[in-house]
C-alpha cells in the first residue's frame, strides 16, 4: 500500500514539473514578447517622394504625381487654399497598391494657390508624416489638339492675311483647305482651285502642290504626268487675285531646265533678290533621286542650267531606294537659310528629314556652299505611332511667336494598303547654333497646346 502511494506521489511530481516548465517558457510563437511589440509600435511608414503638382490645359486643374514607398496601399491627398483653416481641408484617398509611380488629377473649386499634402498608409493602417507642397492651377482653358489632324500626304501650308491655306497630294486637282486655326484643320472645308483638262501631259498624278505668293500674285507649283510616272514634270498656275480662293487660275505651263528630265516636289527660294527653283530629279522616276537648283527669270521660267546640290550618300538616305526629295526652305530668325528634305523611300518606316545649311554669304548655285548634316534631323518614333515621317512644310503661329512644322507620317509600321499617310503638326525651337530642333514626332492622341494666338 505504501509502495503504491509512493509511486503516485512520483507521478504527480513529474506532471507538476512538466506543467511548470511549459508555463514558464517563452517559446510560444503566438504570444509576442515585449521587444517585438515595442518594435512594431515604433516602426515608421515612409513618406511619398518626388511629390509635384503641375498645371494642366484646363482651368483650376492640377496634375499631381509622386513616387510610392514600398508596402503602401493608399495615399491620402489633402488640399486647402493657402492661409485657410486646416479644418476646411478636402481629402481624397487614392489607391496605389502595386504602383511605383502614381498620378491624380485634382479639380480645385476656384483659382488660387493651394497647400497640398500627401500621407502614405500601409496595410496595417499606419500613416506616414505629411509631405507638403504648394501649387497654383491655370486660370483659363488652354486650347489643345491631337495628332493626326486628317489623312493625306505631302502637306504644304502658307499663311496670308490671317488665313492659312493647306494643300496636299489630292491626285486629280489642286485642293486647298482654308482655316484660321491650323489645329482645327480637320474641320476646314476643302476648295478645289484648279483641275487640269483631260488628255494632256499634266492631267494625272498631280503631286505635292505648293502655294506661293510672289510679287503680289499667287502661284501653285505641282508635279504631274499623263498617267506614266516616267513623264512627271513640274508645272505652275497663276492667280492675280489677292485671295487664292477668288479670281481665276491661269495655266502658265511647264517649268523645266534645258535637260527637261523627270522632276517632282518643286519649291521656291527667294534669296538676295533672286528667285530659285529647287526640286527632286532623276531619270524617268528611277533612283537615285537628287536635289537640283536653278535660277528663275520669273515665277514660271527657269533661266539657265540646273546644279545638283544634294545626292543620297548616307545609309539613312537609302532605305527602300536612294532618294532625296521634298525640299523645303526654312530660315531662322537671323536669316540663315536651311533646306529641309526627305531621305529614303516614302514607303519605308525610316523615311526621315535631312538638313542642308547654306554657308553665310554662300551662293545657292554652288554645291559646296550647302553643308549637309550627316544624320537625319527628324525621324520615326515607334512609341508614338509615327513611322515614315517626312515631306513637310513650315508655318508661324497666328501671333508670330512660334515656329511649327507640318509633316506626314503613318500610324503603323510596314506601310500596307490600310496604313495610309496622315498629317500632323508640332512646334519646334532653335538650337544655339541656329539650326532647327524638331524634337521627336509627338505621340498620336497626345494633347498638344495649340499654336499661340489661336
Amino acid at each position: 500500500m505504501r509502495s503504491i502511494q509512493y509511486h503516485l506521489f512520483l507521478i504527480n511530481c513529474l506532471i507538476l514539473s512538466l506543467t511548470l516548465t511549459s508555463s514558464c517558457g517563452r517559446n510560444d510563437p503566438a504570444v509576442p514578447d515585449e521587444e517585438q511589440v515595442g518594435n512594431q509600435e515604433n516602426e515608421k511608414v515612409d513618406q511619398v517622394t518626388n511629390f509635384i503638382a503641375e498645371k494642366t490645359y484646363h482651368a483650376n486643374e492640377l496634375r499631381i504625381a509622386w513616387t510610392n514607398p514600398s508596402n503602401i496601399v493608399s495615399v491620402v491627398i489633402s488640399y486647402i487654399r493657402e492661409g485657410d483653416d486646416e479644418k476646411n481641408a478636402v481629402t481624397v484617398n487614392v489607391n496605389v497598391y502595386g504602383q511605383k509611380e502614381s498620378t491624380y488629377l485634382l479639380q480645385v473649386p476656384v483659382y488660387a494657390t493651394y497647400q497640398i499634402t500627401a500621407v502614405s498608409i500601409d496595410n496595417y493602417g499606419k500613416r506616414s508624416e505629411k509631405t507638403m507642397i504648394t501649387a497654383t492651377p491655370g486660370s483659363i482653358e488652354i486650347a489643345t489638339f491631337t495628332n493626326p489632324l486628317l489623312s493625306g500626304a505631302d502637306p504644304w501650308i502658307i499663311e496670308s492675311e490671317g488665313t492659312y491655306y493647306y494643300t496636299y497630294t489630292q491626285g486629280g486637282s489642286i485642293v486647298v483647305y482654308p482655316t484660321k486655326k491650323v489645329s482645327e484643320l480637320g474641320k476646314a472645308t476643302p476648295v478645289t482651285l484648279w483641275r487640269p483638262a483631260s488628255g494632256t501631259g499634266y492631267s494625272k498624278n498631280l503631286w505635292a502642290p505648293e502655294l506661293h505668293r510672289i510679287s503680289g500674285k499667287w502661284y501653285a507649283y505641282f508635279a504631274a504626268d499623263d498617267g506614266s510616272n516616267a513623264n512627271h514634270r513640274m508645272y505652275v498656275i497663276e492667280n492675280a487675285s489677292g485671295n487664292p480662293l477668288q479670281g481665276s487660275w491661269l495655266f502658265k505651263g511647264k517649268i523645266a531646265d534645258p535637260t527637261d528630265q523627270w522632276a517632282i516636289d518643286g519649291t521656291i527660294l527667294e534669296h538676295n533678290n533672286q528667285l530659285y527653283m529647287i526640286w527632286s530629279g532623276g531619270i524617268a522616276g528611277a533612283a537615285p533621286q537628287n536635289l537640283y537648283i536653278a535660277k528663275m527669270s520669273n515665277p514660271w521660267t527657269i533661266d539657265g542650267e540646273r546644279v545638283l546640290i544634294s545626292a543620297p550618300e548616307y545609309a539613312w538616305e537609302k532605305y527602300g531606294a536612294a532618294i532625296n526629295e521634298g525640299p523645303e526652305i526654312l530660315k531662322n530668325p537671323e536669316g540663315d537659310v536651311f533646306l529641309i528634305y526627305s531621305g529614303s523611300g516614302y514607303w519605308v518606316d525610316n523615311y526621315s528629314l535631312g538638313l542642308l545649311r547654306l554657308k553665310t554669304g554662300g551662293d545657292p548655285m554652288v554645291r559646296s556652299d550647302w553643308v549637309k548634316a550627316s544624320s537625319p534631323v527628324f525621324s520615326q518614333n515607334p512609341a508614338g505611332g509615327a513611322y515614315g515621317t517626312g515631306h513637310n512644310g513650315f508655318f508661324k503661329s497666328p501671333d508670330g511667336k512660334e515656329d511649327w512644322i507640318i509633316y506626314h507620317a503613318r500610324s503603323l509600321p510596314n506601310a500596307g494598303d490600310n496604313n495610309g499617310r496622315n498629317v500632323r503638326i508640332q512646334k519646334f525651337i532653335w538650337n544655339t547654333d541656329g539650326t532647327p530642333n524638331f524634337g521627336v514626332p509627338a505621340k498620336i492622341g497626345q494633347n498638344i497646346e495649340a499654336p499661340s494666338g489661336e
